[in-house]
C-alpha cells in the first residue's frame, strides 16, 4: 500500500500540481483549509502532511499547532513562499519536521518528503534534530524586508510552482503513435517545453535572489564564467529575438577564460537589461546587436552595440537615472538601466554609455577578473 500524504493548500492549482507530482508514489489527499485537513487526519490513514504557511484566512502556524494536538508524530512539511527566521523558529517550536520554499521543484519535494518519512519510520526525527536543522540550514532573515515585496514573491511563487509541474509533465517523452503527432510536431512540442523550463528556472532564480538579497555594497560571491553566462542568456533569449527578427551576433573567446567574482543571477539580469534596451532601440529598423566579450589586462570587458535610434546628447546624463525613460507613459518604468548600473558597481565594476542620435549606442562594462 502506498503511503498517504495530505496536502493543505488554499491554491487549487498548487494542490493539483502536488498531486500530479506525488501521485505515482503516494496516495494524495487534497484540502484547502485547516478544518478539512483536521477532519481527514481524524478519519483517514495518513503518513505525512504538506502544509502551506499562508492560507486564505488562516495561519499555517496555527494549523500546525492544531494538527499536533491531534497527532504528535506524523511528519509535517511546511510549504512557504517567503521563509523567515521567525517563522522557521516557530515552525520548529510547534512541531514541523521540515520546510520547502516555493517555487517548489519536484525533485526537491520528493527527496525531502522521502527523507521525512524515513526518519519518522526510524524514529530519528526528534525535536533536537529539527532544532539543529534550523540552526545549520541558511535562514532568510527578513525583519526589515518590505512587506509588499514579500507578498509579490509569495503571489508569484504559486503560479510558478504550478507551471513547473506542468512543464515537467509535458516534457515527458511523447508517443507519436498514441498522440497522433508526426515526428516534427513531437520534436517541436519538446523544444518549446524545454524553453519554457529555461524561463521558469530563470524567474525562480530571480525570486530566490530577491528573497536572499541583503543590503550590502559589494558581492563576495563565487566564480562566474562570463562565457557560460552569455551562452545561457543567448539560449534564454532566442525565442524573443527570433520573434522580433533581431540579428544578434555573439563574439567571445573560445576557451572558458573570462571569469569574475560575483552573483550569476544578478549579472545575468544586468546584461539582459542592456540587451532589452538595445533591442528596443532598434524597434522599427532592421535591428542589429553585437555582444562582444574580451579581456583587457586584468579586466573583463563586455561591449553591447546596437544600430538603433540612439539617444540625444542632452539626455545622455540621464540614461542611468532611476525611473527615467523616453518611452510613452505606461510602456516603460525606467528601471532596467539603473538596476544594471547598480549591479555592476556592486561587483566592483564600471559601466559606460555612448550614443549618437540616429546612429546607435554602445554600452561598455568592465569587471575585475577572478584571481586564480
Amino acid at each position: 500500500m502506498k503511503p498517504g500524504v495530505l496536502v493543505i493548500d488554499d491554491d487549487p492549482h498548487v494542490r493539483m500540481g502536488l498531486a500530479q507530482v506525488l501521485g505515482k508514489e503516494y496516495t494524495v489527499s487534497l484540502v484547502g483549509s485547516i478544518g478539512e485537513g483536521l477532519e481527514r487526519l481524524r478519519h483517514q490513514r495518513l503518513d505525512a502532511i504538506l502544509l502551506d504557511l499562508c492560507l486564505n484566512e488562516e495561519s499555517g502556524i496555527d494549523g500546525l499547532k492544531q494538527i499536533r494536538e491531534v497527532n504528535t508524530s506524523i511528519p509535517i512539511l511546511i510549504i512557504t513562499g517567503y521563509p523567515s527566521f521567525s517563522t522557521a523558529v516557530d515552525a520548529v517550536r510547534f512541531g514541523a519536521n521540515d520546510y520547502i520554499e516555493k517555487p517548489i521543484k519536484s525533485s526537491t519535494l520528493r527527496d525531502r518528503l522521502k527523507d521525512a518519512l524515513e526518519k519518522s519510520v526510524q524514529g530519528r526525527d526528534k525535536p533536537l534534530v529539527r532544532e539543529q536543522m534550523i540552526k545549520t540550514r541558511p535562514i532568510r532573515i527578513d525583519r526589515e524586508r518590505n512587506e509588499t515585496v514579500l507578498e509579490m514573491i509569495h503571489d508569484l511563487s504559486n503560479p510558478l510552482t504550478t507551471l513547473g509541474f506542468l512543464v515537467e509533465d509535458l516534457y515527458r517523452p511523447i508517443s507519436v503513435r498514441d498522440k497522433g503527432l508526426n515526428e516534427d510536431e513531437s520534436e517541436r512540442i519538446q523544444e518549446v517545453t524545454r524553453r519554457l523550463g529555461i524561463q521558469i528556472d530563470y524567474i525562480t532564480s530571480l525570486l530566490s535572489h530577491w528573497r536572499d538579497m541583503e543590503k550590502m555594497h559589494t558581492y563576495t560571491g563565487e566564480h562566474v564564467s562570463m562565457q557560460r553566462l552569455l551562452l545561457e542568456i543567448k539560449e534564454q533569449r532566442l525565442p524573443i529575438d527570433q520573434h522580433k527578427h533581431i540579428d544578434i551576433t555573439w563574439l567571445m573567446p573560445a576557451k572558458d577564460s573570462v571569469q569574475v567574482i560575483g552573483h550569476a543571477t544578478q549579472l545575468k539580469r544586468a546584461i539582459m537589461n542592456l540587451l532589452d534596451n538595445a533591442i528596443e532601440a532598434t524597434s522599427g529598423k532592421k535591428g542589429k546587436v553585437i555582444v562582444r566579450l574580451g579581456l583587457v589586462k586584468d579586466r573583463c570587458v563586455l561591449v553591447v552595440t546596437d544600430n538603433g535610434y540612439g539617444v540625444a546628447k542632452e539626455n545622455l546624463r540621464h540614461i542611468f537615472r532611476n525611473a527615467w525613460t523616453t518611452k510613452p507613459t505606461g510602456e516603460g518604468h525606467g528601471l532596467g538601466l539603473a538596476l544594471a548600473e547598480r549591479t555592476i558597481k556592486q561587483h566592483r565594476g564600471h559601466i559606460f554609455f555612448a550614443s549618437v542620435k540616429c546612429s546607435g549606442s554602445v554600452f561598455t562594462i568592465n569587471l575585475p577578473l577572478a584571481t586564480r
